[in-house]
């Protein structure tokens, strides 16, 4: 039992399911906007075609500036060597004035052409991050922003980092398939969106959580970023239980059972009393799959056997972690509806 005394365990599977509404999602009414930041950043954004359009006036502002001291670039440029072979030109101060690493590159090149070979990275994404430095303004879908922000980052241009990730967390309103790609993006490895952006957006995911939840987008979620979202210490759930069964429902309905033991430990057993985790064995035996029950035993097991044993209790998560009850049970009340849907549909296929 919760503190907030929602019965969130002992009657999981045999409790009368509790009816929700059917919609999950409104009707999208704000599908394109602006947002506009008193530091002159303008950012539209199309939520149907997931795209995005920064405009940044102190860039523009910056690039006049150096155009009117009518500096000579023919003897003094950076020529960037694309995967492509072509070759791009850019003004050294322009480049250095938005990235560390070129700024280090010049003070200890004795040459005043530069020649920076960029064939790791996509050559559309780089020729975005360059056109923008030099222009202000970058276009962009959350399809591409990956490899754009890979491009930010490995060059060291804070500021334009925070220009990207500050456009993940300006639409409107999310609908589902918004904040499944906003959330994979923000767990890549190898994007380097920085911790701050990453709480920014569980955060966003974690308000709208039931939405989620009800959404076949769902099951879209990469697997590190459902891990990510299971590991939120805010997370609203009011207690392991419902992470558990968020994460089992992820596993045996989207057939993801091969991420079970890294999925599973994000379910924080070690802050279960014994009534939980009978309750996670019995969800667990319903489903009845039997690759992710011989994960579960790996954290339980040994808790059945002492309870049954009076034996020496054991840890069971990789790490100790605080507790999670800022829920108000509507998660467990969303779970029993999906479960029961997918449990009658098992039924009737078989």
């Amino acid at each position: 039992m919760s503190q907030n005394g929602y019965l969130s365990t002992a009657s999981y599977i045999k409790s009368e399911i509790t009816t929700i509404s059917s919609t999950s999602e409104d009707p999208l009414t704000n599908c394109v906007g602006k947002t506009t930041y008193n530091k002159g950043i303008e950012i539209i954004w199309d939520i149907v075609k997931s795209q995005i359009k920064i405009t940044n006036q102190n860039y523009i502002d910056e690039v006049k500036k150096i155009e009117e001291k009518n500096i000579n670039y023919d003897n003094y440029w950076i020529k960037v060597v694309l995967a492509t072979g072509n070759e791009v030109k850019v003004s050294p101060n322009i480049f250095s004035n938005h990235s560390f690493y070129i700024q280090r590159l010049i003070k200890e090149s004795k040459s005043k052409m530069l020649v920076v070979k960029c064939t790791s990275f996509d050559p559309i994404a780089l020729q975005k991050v360059l056109f923008y430095i030099t222009y202000g303004v970058l276009e962009f879908s959350l399809d591409e922003v990956g490899q754009i922000a890979r491009v930010a980052a490995s060059f060291e241009m804070s500021n334009v980092m925070n220009d990207i990730e500050l456009s993940l967390t300006s639409f409107g309103t999310y609908p589902s398939h918004l904040l499944v790609k906003i959330l994979s993006i923000s767990c890549h490895e190898d994007y380097l969106i920085t911790i701050k952006t990453k709480k920014l957006i569980l955060q966003i995911v974690n308000e709208n959580l039931s939405k989620l939840l009800q959404s076949k987008e769902f099951f879209k979620l990469s697997p590190s970023a459902l891990v990510k979202l299971l590991n939120f210490d805010e997370l609203e759930v009011i207690d392991e239980v419902e992470v558990f069964r968020i994460a089992m429902y992820y596993l045996i309905v989207g057939n993801n059972q091969l991420y079970a033991d890294p999925i599973l430990n994000c379910v924080r057993f070690n802050n279960m009393n014994d009534i939980e985790i009978k309750a996670v064995h019995n969800i667990s035996e319903t489903y009845g799959d039997l690759y992710t029950k011989a994960i579960l035993n790996y954290y339980i097991e040994n808790d059945l056997l002492y309870q049954k044993n009076n034996n020496e209790e054991r840890v069971r998560n990789m790490n100790l972690l605080c507790k999670r009850n800022k829920g108000n049970g509507s998660i467990s009340v969303i779970m029993k509806t999906l479960e029961k849907k997918y449990f009658t549909l098992m039924k009737h296929d078989s």
